[in-house]
């Protein structure tokens, strides 16, 4: 600095570069607008340089928010002049926007009420005044006739994730659509998150000019039309599963010949992709299976690989990409997205698929990780240095020299890396794995897993940042981050009971009372499990209260069901006396006289009549509704109510219901008369077990049925429900007698059909099902795989070739066994003829013991010694004994030998 006295002024353009700076952490009470006060050299500098007013990151949360930015805006357009490029970030933080690391930990823009004027979180004014700023600011950014947006560069606009509740559009979706009705030549960003068009008028053409774009981002969006991608080199593109709602007009990435990094996020919606991506460079996935377009994209020049995923099947399905070149793999990148499902057999399907990943991707020298697939990568290391084969029973898969021979391990958990070269021994790895706080890789199989199951759960709650956050921690007065409380608590609510609830939680002290009321979602999962005193009484003051904190918009779950009638009971449940269906201690009559019974019944309607509101004001809010009144309910005053109840609820509109549970429901004739279930166009999942009703839900647009009824409980002159529209069904489990159910003539996506029945439905004999690949049977006699057998529209031969796991009990894994070991014996004895012999059965694939929950992997190498181990070790019949003793033995199981014939012999059906 050559500044000889303090009176010499700094000059324009240095102060331009530092008011830049100011400009990139400015919130909204320190804001540019400080400046011109300071003196006049300040004021004419931040003036002259009107790019630092064209940034408008408008924030809106709390009061007073919304109210300085109605009047900051217009005053910040006029000091940026009439040419400069505009740069918009607008988002609706109280309504869940992504937050940035200065709001995060903020107050002002958590969920929490504001308390002004009103402590009621219901009564916080702020959202509607939310809503009209971000209308207004819409209004002003397109200016008249559009004449604004010719001049914008960027736009990032979040709604917030609440938004997708609103039934109709309001009046920030009229003037979002005015805006994008004008063109934008110079747009270059476009991030779209959480919009909700609901539009489907013909005229509706948006985004007339959007040629120079080079970003795009699409989160959570439904449109009715989507700017066009053909110079777009950055594209990020996806939705939650459940929140996609059905048939809409769906981005298409097929002119965007010049992208060079692609991110797919979890949806099963097809997004259209050229055949060929020759600039692309980096691939991000995070979905729950690949794009079958994509696995057949040539991209030769992908050198960067992220996958974030719920199982090993998306990694599998990227190994085998045709347009992927691996050895062109510079980076990788793996993330789980939830826990393991069957921890010991996704453990080992996981650990082959990196196994594989990092055979082919040989030249690769970065490999990141989070914090539990980092467990499995070290163990994967370390088996390759120390002679252990990565595959069980898998010789030819045994590696034949260490893999990562020549990079870096990143953990992504606290961001520590760590040169790995050929020469590093399995000492080393097992070092590294302590001082990153990793499961040690030298421990036995069965106890590393114990200890994986552990660490995972632990991770969930504080990976990333709430990691860093607890690591910091200077002393016991320091807080933990307001999101990481949120996580943790999430974890309590999976796991809290009657007596240990989420309310405890605003006893301890004042940031976790915060916490807890500022996390709406917390709040809005009723797990309403009836039985003795004092349940219903707890619940009957409990629910309002609970209803009022999740506040006016966030989604319900709810779950009722009445334990003491013999409703289905949840595992955490189980071993609590007052879910028992016995007489109380406050009487010694018999169970049917204790009072709790009518008491149960009574909260059953009283809740419901709670869920529903006052004309139906809450039902729109529904996202899961289960219902289980038990099967031992008999018909009484308080039941009847209840059931009354239930069809004054399902007389409102359900918009946004995914999932319907009704289990032990007789409502054939409680249900009064008029229209039920005027609107449940989104429902994705339902299940009908035991339950009558004189109309049932549309199921246009269901994934998941299960239906069925016990024998002993059928009834006559009821209606049955209808699955004739249900042509998107994914899964579908029939039990029971259901012959009578309709059904579409062709259900081309169904993958999992599960028939627990003694008889099946007429129409899903003739039913064309060429993608099943999952088939389960739980049965009486073989009576039922006789008549599956006779199935028109099942592939048989498709689910033989590419049969990968068979699941059985044990009486039938003895037939499993003893087939398997038939088609290994060198000798073929009885029914087995050498012209019937084609080969071991079942050569390549896994066998689940559903009794003792175990599993193995199983090949063409496994000789009938290793069949006859296998029996012994899950506890078997020998599979080594002659038919006729092998029969004798099995008369006691009530198993048939020709049960193992069809399940593994498929190709004689």
């Amino acid at each position: 600095m050559d500044i000889g006295h303090y009176n010499k002024k700094l000059t324009s353009d240095v102060l331009g570069h530092i008011f830049s700076c100011y400009a990139d952490e400015e919130t909204v009470f320190h804001s540019l607008e400080t400046l011109l006060l300071v003196c006049r050299s300040w004021n004419q500098a931040a003036l002259g340089h009107r790019s630092l007013w064209s940034r408008f990151k408008i924030y809106l949360g709390h009061y007073p928010t919304s109210q300085i930015w109605t009047n900051r805006l217009p005053s910040r357009l006029e000091k940026c002049g009439p040419k400069t490029p505009l740069d918009i970030d607008l988002r609706n933080l109280l309504e869940g926007a992504y937050h940035t690391k200065e709001t995060s930990n903020d107050p002002l823009y958590n969920g929490l009420s504001c308390g002004r004027e009103n402590p009621d979180i219901i009564g916080c004014p702020c959202y509607d005044a939310i809503q009209a700023c971000v209308s207004q600011s819409l209004k002003i950014l397109a200016g008249s006739n559009g004449l604004l947006g010719g001049r914008l560069r960027s736009i990032a606009l979040d709604l917030g994730a609440s938004h997708s509740l609103q039934q109709t559009p309001n009046a920030a979706m009229i003037e979002l659509r005015n805006l994008f009705r004008w063109p934008t030549p110079e747009l270059r960003s476009l991030v779209l998150k959480n919009i909700f068009d609901y539009r489907t008028t013909k005229n509706s053409d948006l985004f007339p000019d959007t040629a120079k774009v080079e970003r795009i981002i699409l989160h959570q969006c439904f449109l009715p039309s989507y700017p066009d991608c053909a110079n777009a080199k950055d594209a990020s593109i996806g939705w939650d599963p459940y929140n996609f709602t059905g048939p809409r007009a769906i981005p298409s990435l097929r002119g965007a010949l010049n992208l060079r990094s692609l991110s797919l996020n979890a949806s099963t919606q097809p997004v259209s992709i050229p055949a060929e991506l020759n600039e692309l460079r980096t691939l991000q996935i995070h979905w729950s299976h690949l794009p079958s377009n994509l696995s057949i994209c040539h991209m030769p020049k992908v050198s960067t690989l992220h996958i974030s995923c719920d199982n090993e099947e998306i990694i599998t399905q990227v190994l085998n990409c045709q347009g992927l070149d691996f050895k062109q793999l510079e980076r990788i990148t793996i993330t789980r997205k939830s826990f393991f499902r069957k921890i010991e057999m996704d453990y080992v399907a996981y650990l082959h698929a990196i196994c594989q990943l990092l055979v082919k991707a040989q030249n690769a020298r970065y490999l990141e990780a989070d914090a539990s697939t980092m467990c499995i990568i070290l163990k994967v290391l370390w088996n390759s240095r120390n002679g252990k084969p990565n595959v069980e029973t898998n010789a030819a898969e045994n590696n034949a020299r260490p893999l990562f021979t020549d990079g870096w391990l990143i953990n992504r958990r606290s961001q520590e890396t760590s040169r790995i070269r050929e020469r590093s021994s399995k000492a080393f790895i097992e070092n590294l794995a302590e001082s990153w706080g990793c499961i040690s890789p030298s421990l036995t199989e069965s106890q590393f897993l114990k200890d994986l199951a552990f660490f995972r759960r632990l991770c969930e709650v504080i990976d990333g940042s709430g990691w860093a956050a607890i690591m910091n921690l200077r002393h016991n007065t320091e807080k933990l981050p307001f999101d990481v409380l949120g996580r943790i608590f999430s974890y309590y609510v999976d796991e809290e009971t009657i007596f240990h609830s989420l309310e405890t939680l605003l006893l301890v002290c004042r940031s976790w009372d915060q916490a807890a009321l500022g996390h709406r979602s917390l709040w809005s999962r009723f797990k309403i499990y009836l039985g003795h005193y004092p349940t219903s009484q707890i619940w009957k003051k409990r629910l309002p209260s609970r209803l009022e904190k999740c506040g006016r918009k966030i989604s319900l779950d709810i779950d009722l069901r009445n334990m003491l009638e013999g409703a289905e009971a949840p595992t955490d449940t189980h071993n609590i006396d007052i879910y028992h269906p016995r007489t109380c201690s406050e009487t010694n009559d018999g169970p049917r006289e204790c009072a709790c019974y009518d008491a149960a019944r009574l909260c059953i309607y009283q809740s419901l009549q709670t869920l529903t509101g006052n004309n139906g004001s809450i039902c729109n809010r529904w996202r899961s509704l289960s219902l289980d009144l038990g099967w031992r309910s008999t018909p009484g005053m308080a039941l009847n109510f209840a059931l009354t109840e239930l069809s004054n609820a399902f007389r409102f509109p359900t918009p946004h219901l995914t999932s319907l549970i009704l289990k032990n429901v007789y409502a054939h004739s409680n249900f009064g008369e008029g229209y039920r279930f005027p609107d449940t166009t989104h429902l994705e999942r339902i299940i009908l077990i035991n339950t009558y009703l004189p109309l049932y839900p549309d199921c246009e647009n269901v994934k998941e049925a299960t239906i069925g009824w016990d024998q002993y409980i059928l009834a006559d002159n009821v209606v049955e429900p209808s699955l004739r529209k249900a042509a998107r069904l994914q899964f579908l489990s029939l039990h029971a007698t259901t012959t009578s159910i309709l059904l579409p003539p062709q259900l081309n996506e169904l993958q999992t059909l599960e028939l627990h029945a003694w008889d099946v439905s007429n129409a899903l004999k003739v039913c064309h099902m060429p993608a099943v690949s999952t088939l389960h049977m739980v049965y009486e006699s073989n009576d039922l795989i006789e008549r599956v057998s006779t199935y028109q529209g099942f592939k048989f031969e498709q689910l033989k070739r590419n049969l990968r796991y068979i699941e059985a009990d044990t009486p039938t894994m003895c037939m499993i066994l003893k087939e398997m070991w038939n088609s290994r014996c060198d000798t073929i004895d009885g029914s087995h003829t050498p012209e019937n012999h084609t080969g071991p059965l079942f050569a390549d694939g896994w066998l689940i013991n559903s009794t003792h929950n175990e599993n193995i992997r199983v090949d063409e190498t496994c000789t009938s010694i290793f069949i006859e181990t296998l029996a012994t070790r899950w506890k078997c019949l020998p599979p080594n004994t002659s038919d006729s003793q092998f029969l004798e033995q099995l008369v006691g199981l009530s198993v048939l030998v020709v049960t193992a014939a069809y399940i593994l012999k498929m190709e004689t059906i």
